[in-house]
């Protein structure tokens, strides 16, 4: 079968069209897997746990009158997927957890505003104080009532260097 030159340039074009659409489908599909979230990791037998002894805001702060530990506040959402990688990569940990529970009175304060609108006074109050932008950030609040503060969730090693730092360990 003998193809004129008109036709030849027209199959070249159109597979070059098809080329670039792959091309095109190939970037969006590499893109995606790479700006997707991180997956949150599945547990370890062994390894996770939830161990920590989570106080309420005002049990926290009661037991924290006694002067013998910090506060740890972890300031949360229930929606907020950085939470969610902070509480499986770092909380569920069982030498973190048994940690924060030996140097600190860990406390979360939970944001409601998604679900219900607003906050309750309590926690609205202790966002303020703390000046809470975002989430998850974690305030590490001494007997002076001063603070240290983690804004976000950079990675495991670096949450643990900044709880390690805050209860004085280097």
């Amino acid at each position: 079968m003998l193809v004129n030159e008109e036709e030849s340039v027209s199959l070249w074009v159109v597979l070059a069209q098809i080329g670039g659409g792959l091309a095109v489908l190939w970037a969006l599909w590499t893109g995606y897997n790479y700006f997707k979230p991180a997956e949150i990791p599945a547990a370890i037998p062994g390894n996770y746990s939830e161990t920590i002894q989570w106080y309420s805001i005002h049990d926290g702060e009661e037991e924290f009158k006694k002067g013998q530990k910090c506060i740890l506040y972890d300031f949360t959402a229930g929606g907020c997927h950085f939470c969610k990688i902070l509480e499986a990569e770092v909380f569920e940990i069982k030498p973190v957890a048994q940690f924060i529970n030996q140097y600190f009175i860990p406390i979360t304060v939970m944001d409601r505003v998604q679900e219900d609108g607003k906050n309750s006074q309590e926690v609205a109050d202790l966002q303020s104080k703390y000046s809470i932008r975002g989430f998850p950030t974690l305030v590490v609040r001494y007997p002076n009532d001063q603070y240290k503060k983690q804004v976000g969730y950079p990675n495991a090693d670096v949450t643990v260097q900044f709880l390690h730092e805050a209860a004085g360990l280097k």
